[in-house]
């Protein structure tokens, strides 16, 4: 009769360690980066013919000093391209999201759980993301002054990798694809 209690024990202390865990790698609140569309059109890493056919000639295209640079979504060389102070970085035939100003573009990044765009209120995101409004910063954004920062997870599962929400007033000015370095 032991046995069987030793093996039942065992066994509920190994699934409250798993549990315990999966808790710690594990997001509750996240926007999927694969839900999210330009425009509710393109996804986020897209043809570079795309997104220019999307939202039209460039205002400037320019290589980053590399040593500068602490990460990117690209492996190989890369530039930006700016559509307004919106950045994307593209690497051959593909262009990825960077930064998007809503108070320079008109560019929106759309998924079923939320609209980002100049329109979203911090009351809004805060109905639909408390934990990660509670724990907003304010940051000194180059060109952009003191802003209210609120990182986002892009994924349910641990990740090097987050949207950082930047808010004026209560309004969503801007949104940066955040990687570690």
């Amino acid at each position: 009769m032991k046995y069987p209690l030793r093996i039942l024990a065992c066994f509920l202390l190994l699934a409250f360690f798993l549990r315990n865990e999966a808790a710690k790698t594990s997001n509750p609140e996240y926007l999927e980066w694969n839900s999210l569309k330009i425009n509710n059109q393109l996804p986020l890493l897209c043809k570079k013919s795309a997104l220019i056919k999307l939202l039209g000639n460039a205002d400037s295209i320019k290589t980053p000093l590399y040593e500068d640079i602490c990460a990117s979504h690209f492996d190989s060389a890369f530039q930006y391209i700016y559509f307004g102070e919106s950045v994307f970085e593209t690497a051959d035939s593909l262009a990825v999201v960077s930064i998007i100003d809503f108070e320079t573009s008109n560019i929106k990044l759309v998924s079923s759980k939320i609209s980002l765009d100049i329109t979203l209120t911090l009351e809004k995101l805060k109905q639909i993301f408390p934990m990660a409004v509670k724990d907003a910063s304010l940051e000194d954004v180059e060109k952009k002054g003191k802003l209210l920062s609120i990182k986002i997870a892009t994924s349910k599962n641990d990740s090097d990798d987050a949207f950082v929400l930047l808010f004026r007033n209560g309004k969503l000015v801007r949104i940066d694809y955040w990687i570690q370095c």
